[in-house]
Protein backbone atom coordinates (compact mmCIF):
# COMPACT_ATOMS: atom_id res chain seq x y z
CA UNK A 1 0.00 0.00 0.00
CA UNK A 2 1.13 3.52 -0.81
CA UNK A 3 -0.48 6.30 1.18
CA UNK A 4 -0.60 10.01 1.85
CA UNK A 5 -2.85 12.07 4.10
CA UNK A 6 -5.39 12.31 1.27
CA UNK A 7 -5.30 9.02 -0.60
CA UNK A 8 -4.11 5.46 -0.72
CA UNK A 9 -3.06 3.25 -3.58
CA UNK A 10 -3.58 -0.39 -2.68
CA UNK A 11 -3.25 -3.42 -4.89
CA UNK A 12 -6.56 -4.12 -6.58
CA UNK A 13 -8.34 -7.25 -5.42
CA UNK A 14 -10.63 -9.43 -7.53
CA UNK A 15 -13.49 -8.17 -5.33
CA UNK A 16 -12.76 -4.61 -6.57
CA UNK A 17 -13.27 -5.46 -10.25
CA UNK A 18 -16.95 -4.46 -10.41
CA UNK A 19 -15.89 -0.94 -9.37
CA UNK A 20 -12.93 -0.99 -11.79
CA UNK A 21 -15.06 -2.00 -14.76
CA UNK A 22 -17.82 0.49 -13.87
CA UNK A 23 -15.21 3.27 -13.66
CA UNK A 24 -13.66 2.22 -16.96
CA UNK A 25 -17.07 2.36 -18.65
CA UNK A 26 -17.98 5.88 -17.50
CA UNK A 27 -18.62 8.21 -20.43
CA UNK A 28 -15.68 10.51 -19.56
CA UNK A 29 -13.30 7.52 -19.46
CA UNK A 30 -14.51 5.56 -22.50
CA UNK A 31 -13.13 8.13 -24.93
CA UNK A 32 -9.57 7.66 -23.68
CA UNK A 33 -9.38 4.13 -22.27
CA UNK A 34 -9.81 0.87 -24.13
CA UNK A 35 -12.39 -1.36 -22.52
CA UNK A 36 -10.95 -4.45 -20.89
CA UNK A 37 -12.68 -7.67 -19.95
CA UNK A 38 -12.74 -8.92 -16.38
CA UNK A 39 -10.24 -11.58 -17.52
CA UNK A 40 -7.77 -8.96 -18.77
CA UNK A 41 -7.93 -7.19 -15.40
CA UNK A 42 -7.48 -10.49 -13.53
CA UNK A 43 -4.47 -11.36 -15.71
CA UNK A 44 -2.92 -7.97 -14.88
CA UNK A 45 -3.59 -8.38 -11.14
CA UNK A 46 -1.94 -11.82 -11.16
CA UNK A 47 1.21 -10.92 -13.13
CA UNK A 48 4.42 -10.14 -11.23
CA UNK A 49 5.48 -7.49 -13.76
CA UNK A 50 2.19 -5.56 -13.52
CA UNK A 51 0.69 -3.41 -10.80
CA UNK A 52 -3.07 -2.82 -10.66
CA UNK A 53 -3.75 -0.13 -8.03
CA UNK A 54 -7.04 0.90 -6.47
CA UNK A 55 -7.12 4.63 -5.66
CA UNK A 56 -9.14 5.50 -2.53
CA UNK A 57 -9.62 8.36 -0.11
CA UNK A 58 -7.46 8.00 3.02
CA UNK A 59 -10.13 9.88 4.97
CA UNK A 60 -13.36 8.16 3.93
CA UNK A 61 -12.14 4.98 2.21
CA UNK A 62 -14.23 5.91 -0.85
CA UNK A 63 -12.97 4.30 -4.05
CA UNK A 64 -11.87 7.03 -6.47
CA UNK A 65 -10.39 5.14 -9.42
CA UNK A 66 -7.58 2.84 -10.44
CA UNK A 67 -4.14 2.90 -12.07
CA UNK A 68 -2.36 0.15 -14.01
CA UNK A 69 1.39 0.09 -14.56
CA UNK A 70 3.89 -2.27 -16.17
CA UNK A 71 7.34 -2.81 -14.66
CA UNK A 72 9.62 -2.82 -17.70
CA UNK A 73 12.89 -2.14 -15.89
CA UNK A 74 14.29 -5.56 -16.84
CA UNK A 75 13.94 -4.53 -20.50
CA UNK A 76 15.55 -1.11 -19.80
CA UNK A 77 12.22 0.61 -20.43
CA UNK A 78 11.41 1.94 -16.96
CA UNK A 79 7.82 1.86 -15.78
CA UNK A 80 4.88 2.29 -18.13
CA UNK A 81 1.59 3.74 -16.85
CA UNK A 82 -0.92 1.81 -18.93
CA UNK A 83 -3.92 3.74 -17.68
CA UNK A 84 -5.50 5.76 -14.94
CA UNK A 85 -9.27 5.99 -14.65
CA UNK A 86 -11.23 8.04 -12.14
CA UNK A 87 -14.88 8.19 -11.27
CA UNK A 88 -14.76 12.00 -10.83
CA UNK A 89 -12.53 14.29 -12.88
CA UNK A 90 -11.43 17.86 -12.34
CA UNK A 91 -10.75 17.56 -8.62
CA UNK A 92 -6.98 16.94 -8.72
CA UNK A 93 -7.38 13.27 -7.78
CA UNK A 94 -5.51 11.99 -10.84
CA UNK A 95 -2.61 14.39 -10.33
CA UNK A 96 -2.30 13.44 -6.66
CA UNK A 97 -2.54 9.72 -7.45
CA UNK A 98 0.17 9.91 -10.13
CA UNK A 99 2.40 11.99 -7.84
CA UNK A 100 2.04 9.33 -5.13
CA UNK A 101 2.71 6.59 -7.69
CA UNK A 102 5.85 8.40 -8.97
CA UNK A 103 7.19 8.67 -5.44
CA UNK A 104 6.72 4.92 -4.97
CA UNK A 105 8.10 4.02 -8.39
CA UNK A 106 11.25 6.10 -8.12
CA UNK A 107 11.94 4.70 -4.64
CA UNK A 108 11.71 1.28 -6.30
CA UNK A 109 14.64 2.25 -8.55
CA UNK A 110 12.84 2.69 -11.87
CA UNK A 111 14.96 5.08 -13.99
CA UNK A 112 11.91 6.69 -15.63
CA UNK A 113 8.15 6.50 -16.07
CA UNK A 114 6.32 6.90 -19.37
CA UNK A 115 2.81 6.82 -20.75
CA UNK A 116 0.84 7.43 -23.94
CA UNK A 117 -1.88 10.07 -24.17
CA UNK A 118 -4.33 11.04 -26.90
CA UNK A 119 -3.51 14.43 -28.47
CA UNK A 120 -7.08 15.57 -27.80
CA UNK A 121 -6.81 14.68 -24.09
CA UNK A 122 -5.70 18.18 -23.12
CA UNK A 123 -6.68 17.71 -19.47
CA UNK A 124 -4.45 14.63 -19.23
CA UNK A 125 -1.54 16.33 -20.97
CA UNK A 126 -1.74 19.32 -18.59
CA UNK A 127 -1.83 16.99 -15.60
CA UNK A 128 1.23 15.06 -16.77
CA UNK A 129 3.15 18.24 -17.67
CA UNK A 130 2.41 19.71 -14.22
CA UNK A 131 3.98 16.59 -12.73
CA UNK A 132 7.14 17.02 -14.83
CA UNK A 133 6.40 14.75 -17.79
CA UNK A 134 7.61 15.91 -21.19
CA UNK A 135 6.66 14.74 -24.66
CA UNK A 136 8.91 12.50 -26.77
CA UNK A 137 10.19 15.51 -28.67
CA UNK A 138 11.83 16.95 -25.56
CA UNK A 139 12.42 13.75 -23.58
CA UNK A 140 15.47 11.56 -23.38
CA UNK A 141 13.98 8.70 -25.42
CA UNK A 142 16.06 9.43 -28.51
CA UNK A 143 14.20 8.21 -31.57
CA UNK A 144 11.06 6.83 -33.13
CA UNK A 145 12.75 3.42 -33.29
CA UNK A 146 13.32 3.55 -29.53
CA UNK A 147 9.70 4.65 -29.02
CA UNK A 148 8.51 1.68 -31.09
CA UNK A 149 10.70 -0.67 -29.02
CA UNK A 150 9.10 0.63 -25.83
CA UNK A 151 5.65 0.17 -27.30
CA UNK A 152 6.34 -3.43 -28.36
CA UNK A 153 7.65 -4.26 -24.90
CA UNK A 154 4.57 -2.67 -23.29
CA UNK A 155 2.39 -5.14 -25.18
CA UNK A 156 0.75 -3.07 -27.86
CA UNK A 157 0.78 0.25 -26.12
CA UNK A 158 -0.67 2.75 -28.57
CA UNK A 159 1.77 4.46 -30.93
CA UNK A 160 -0.23 5.96 -33.79
CA UNK A 161 -2.06 9.16 -32.93
CA UNK A 162 -0.69 9.22 -29.40
CA UNK A 163 1.83 11.35 -27.60
CA UNK A 164 4.44 9.48 -25.60
CA UNK A 165 5.26 11.37 -22.38
CA UNK A 166 8.13 10.62 -20.05
CA UNK A 167 9.71 11.68 -16.76
CA UNK A 168 13.18 10.63 -15.62
CA UNK A 169 13.95 10.00 -11.97
CA UNK A 170 16.50 12.85 -12.02
CA UNK A 171 13.85 15.30 -13.33
CA UNK A 172 11.40 14.16 -10.68
CA UNK A 173 14.02 14.61 -7.94
CA UNK A 174 14.70 18.19 -9.10
CA UNK A 175 10.95 18.95 -9.03
CA UNK A 176 10.45 17.80 -5.46
CA UNK A 177 13.69 19.29 -4.09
Amino acid sequence: MISSAEMTLSLTQISDLDFVIETEQLFDNKAYISQWTRGEHINTIERNDREHWLIASSVTGEKLGYLISFDLTQQNCGTYIKRIALNNKGQGIGRKAIALFLQHTFLSMSPYVWLCVYPENIRGQRCYQALGFSSLVSSSIPSLAEKERHVRIAENAPIDNFILMHIAKSSYERLIA
